[in-house]
């Protein structure tokens, strides 16, 4: 390890990797890019989640629209309550999405 007495380039063992003036366990800079992966992943899935949400609401809300037209008050106030879950939902979905930060 260090530089060869003749001037060469530093040998470095193959579990460390150099990073500016210093090194790294390569084991940690794997898991590290395994954990952004993955919560990058995390984000695109959260992401994936509220849009398939708001896609249900609209089909939702026209439903519960269609229940008042024919006088069942009783199902669209039900439906209009589950829209509203799937809009606190999405606001805590983003609330996640938000603490994950910007992984990549």
């Amino acid at each position: 390890m260090g530089e060869a007495l003749t001037g060469g380039a530093p040998e470095w063992p193959e579990d460390l990797y150099r990073i500016g003036l210093g090194c790294v366990n390569k084991e940690k800079v794997i898991r590290r890019e395994k954990r952004m992966d993955e919560m990058q992943k995390l984000s695109v899935v959260i992401e994936h989640w509220i849009e398939h949400n708001q896609s249900h609401m609209s089909e939702y809300r026209k439903w519960a629209q269609r229940a008042g037209e024919l006088g069942l008050e009783g199902v669209k106030t039900e439906i209009e309550e589950a829209v509203g879950m799937l809009t606190q939902s999405n606001r805590h979905l983003e609330k996640a999405r938000k603490a994950i930060g910007n992984p990549s």
